[in-house]
C-alpha cells in the first residue's frame, strides 16, 4: 500500500499499466488516475457519496449511492441513526461508476437512475408526442393526427410496455405482419415508430434508437383498391337511402377522397353552382374546386337539409367511418371495398369518358408533373363541372 505524508504526495506507476499512470496522496485520500479521471483508492470524504457492488446476478451490479438523511432504528430506550441512501445509477464496470461519481460531485450534469415504475410505456411517450406536436407552430392537423392515430393503434401489443423495453425487433414483427396494408399506412407505423424514438431519446428515457433501422412491406394500390363494377353501381343507387351507399355514391360521383368528404363543409351555393371548394392533404388537393355531377346533387342536398353544421355525415373520423358505417354496409351487401374505392371508381370513369388527364388530376386534386400541364391549374371550375357530367356508370 502506498503511503502519504500530510501534505500530500506524487508518484508514478511503473511498468505497462496502461489504465493508472499516476498515484495522488493527499490528506489521508489515495488517487490514481485512470483515462484522465481521478479514482479514489481509499476512503471517500464524507458526503462524497459511495460505489457499492450489490449481491447476485446483475448485469449492472456497481451501483452509485449518497446519503440523503438518517432515520432512528432500534427500541425506543436505546435509538441509533441510519442512513437512508439515494441511488443514482447502476453499471457494469467500477471504473465507470467511480468516474459517474466523480462528475455527480464536480457538478457536472449526469444522468440519474430511474425506478421502472417511473418510466413511461410506449402510449405514455406517443401522447406526449402527440401533445407536443399538437402545440407546435405548425400543429397537428386532424386528417395527420387521424392517420398518426391509426398507426399507433397497430400497436396495442406494446401499448403497455415500458419504453425502455421496447426492442426493435418488437415492433419489426408487428410491422411484418401488417404488410397487407398500403405504402401509406406502413410508412405512418414506420413514422409512429420513429417519433417515439427519438421522442423518447431527447427526453432522456432512452440512450439507443430502437426505430432505426425498421423496415416496411407494404401491398401495391392496385391489390388494395379496386373500382366499382357498373353491377355494383347499380346496387348503390338501389340502396341510395343508405349511409354507407350514399357516401360511396358521392366519393364516385366526385372524386372525393374519403377523409375530404368527411370533412368538407357544403352549402346551398355550391350545389347551385354544382362545385364545392374542398380538398386535403396535398398542394394540389387543397382547397380545390370540386364539381359535382347531377346525378348525386339530390343526395347532397337531402343531407344538407339534416345537417347543423354544413357536413353531410356526422364528425367522425375516417377509422370511426369505416367501423360504424362502411364496414357494416358492405358486409350487409356482400362487397369487399374500401372507402378509397370509389374515388378509384371515378378516376376510371373518367378516364373511359376521355376525360383530358391534366383535367382529371385537377378534379382529383393530383400534381401536375409536367410544366405545359401546369398551365391548366387555372381551368374555371365551371369547365370542370362540365367535364364530370361526362362519366356514365
Amino acid at each position: 500500500m502506498l503511503q502519504h505524508g500530510g501534505i500530500g504526495s506524487i508518484s508514478s506507476l511503473k511498468g505497462n499499466n496502461i489504465y493508472a499512470k499516476t498515484i495522488i496522496s493527499f490528506q489521508g485520500f489515495v488517487f490514481y488516475t485512470l483515462k484522465g479521471f481521478f479514482i479514489m483508492a481509499m476512503r471517500l470524504p464524507n458526503g462524497y457519496g459511495s460505489v457499492i457492488k450489490l449481491s447476485g446476478k446483475r448485469r449492472k451490479p456497481y451501483a452509485v449511492r449518497i446519503t440523503i438523511g438518517f432515520k432512528l432504528a432500534g427500541p425506543e430506550d436505546q435509538p441509533h441513526a441510519v442512513q437512508q441512501y439515494k441511488y443514482l445509477e447502476y453499471f457494469e464496470k467500477r471504473a465507470d461508476a467511480v468516474r459517474y461519481l466523480a462528475d455527480y460531485n464536480s457538478g457536472k450534469k449526469v444522468r440519474e437512475h430511474v425506478a421502472l415504475s417511473d418510466i413511461p410505456t410506449f402510449s405514455d411517450v406517443f401522447y406526449m408526442w402527440v401533445s407536443e406536436r399538437e402545440n407546435g407552430r405548425k400543429g397537428l392537423k386532424g386528417s395527420l393526427r387521424g392517420s398518426y392515430m391509426a398507426a399507433f393503434k397497430k400497436f396495442g401489443e406494446i401499448h403497455n410496455m415500458k419504453i425502455c423495453n421496447v426492442r426493435h425487433s418488437d415492433l419489426q414483427e408487428i410491422i411484418n405482419s401488417h404488410s397487407d396494408l398500403s405504402m401509406s399506412s406502413v410508412y405512418n407505423m414506420l413514422t409512429v415508430c420513429r417519433e417515439v424514438s427519438a421522442y423518447a431519446i431527447k427526453n432522456d428515457y432512452i440512450t439507443a434508437d430502437f426505430a432505426k433501422y425498421l423496415t416496411g412491406n407494404y401491398r401495391d394500390s392496385e391489390q388494395i383498391h379496386h373500382p366499382f363494377t357498373h353491377d355494383e353501381i347499380a346496387r348503390l343507387w338501389r340502396d341510395r337511402g343508405v349511409d354507407g351507399a350514399q357516401f360511396a355514391l358521392i366519393t364516385i360521383y366526385t372524386g372525393m377522397r374519403p377523409s375530404e368528404l368527411l370533412q368538407a363543409e357544403f352549402s346551398d351555393e355550391d350545389l347551385t353552382r354544382k362545385y364545392v371548394i374542398a380538398g386535403l392533404k396535398t398542394a394540389a388537393g387543397k382547397h380545390r374546386a370540386i364539381p359535382l355531377h347531377d346525378d348525386i346533387i339530390p343526395i347532397i342536398r337531402a343531407r344538407l337539409q339534416q345537417s347543423r353544421d354544413g357536413h353531410l355525415f356526422r364528425p367522425l373520423s375516417l377509422g370511426a367511418f369505416r367501423t360504424r358505417i362502411w364496414t357494416p354496409y358492405m358486409h350487409s351487401i356482400g362487397m369487399d371495398h374500401l372507402p378509397d374505392d370509389g374515388r378509384h371508381t371515378c378516376a376510371t370513369l373518367m378516364e373511359d369518358a376521355k376525360i383530358p388527364l391534366n383535367r382529371r388530376k385537377l378534379i382529383l386534386g393530383h400534381k401536375q408533373r409536367d410544366v405545359t400541364d401546369g398551365v391548366y391549374t387555372h381551368v374555371a371550375p365551371e369547365a370542370l363541372v362540365s367535364e364530370i357530367q361526362k362519366i356514365k356508370p
